[in-house]
């Protein structure tokens, strides 16, 4: 029981603090749990609840009634826990390859910074970005990021094969005996920089709203 008004008015503003601000991460979890859900909708939620509190924050303590130090509390968290997605590149690494979000909507271009675009942290923070004459493909950090976590993905399953670790009906080991390791390292290469490019046969539209369904309509028949 409360034992003044006071404190039972301090206490329903606390609670609708509370569930304003923990409002998009609910709505992301309910979202998440659906059966398509994927690793890329993970990465989109986390960005739509950054741009939720960051809005929400905007607009003041006057008219949310949120305490700066709380702002600066739950903007700090946030912050922690988006970096930590650079730390596995697996969410991104999804994010960039589900066709049904243009890269060209959430990086930012090598040459025009945008406040609301996607930063990509860097390997080695010491380094400058290469200039785009040195690195033609569009958005060359993601590119790199992205490419270099599917080479040691590649290169493990690749060792698998060659160790007899696989089923030689896996899909791999077919195609490493069809055509050898070597081709198989030159053909990833040049299928992701097709796609990254947006070239035939990556420039079909997604149907149903379904990436898994549109990567499995270009497997060879």
């Amino acid at each position: 029981m409360f034992t003044s008004r006071s404190q039972s008015m301090k206490m329903e503003h606390d609670m609708n603090m509370y569930t304003t601000i923990v409002a998009p991460l609910i709505r992301s979890v309910w979202a998440l749990e659906a059966a398509h859900a994927n690793a890329s909708d993970v990465f989109v939620f986390s960005l739509a609840i950054g741009a939720t509190l960051k809005d929400l924050f905007a607009q003041g303590q006057d008219k949310t009634g949120i305490p700066l130090s709380l702002v600066k509390h739950v903007t700090v968290t946030y912050n922690t826990r988006w970096k930590q997605f650079f730390t596995n590149d697996v969410y991104f690494t999804a994010f960039a390859l589900d066709p049904r979000y243009p890269l060209s909507d959430f990086l930012m271009k090598p040459t025009l910074a945008s406040a609301t675009s996607i930063r990509i942290p860097p390997r080695n923070p010491s380094n400058k970005q290469a200039s785009t004459s040195d690195h033609p493909m569009p958005h060359p950090r993601a590119y790199e990021r992205v490419k270099e976590f599917l080479k040691n993905r590649l290169k493990i399953m690749l060792d698998s094969v060659q160790a007899s670790n696989l089923d030689h009906t896996d899909e791999l080991a077919v195609i490493v005996q069809k055509i050898g390791p070597v081709s198989v390292v030159e053909e990833f290469r040049h299928q992701l920089r097709t796609y990254w490019l947006g070239e035939w046969p990556f420039d079909d539209p997604v149907v149903n709203n379904d990436p898994y369904t549109w990567w499995e309509t270009l497997k060879p028949t």
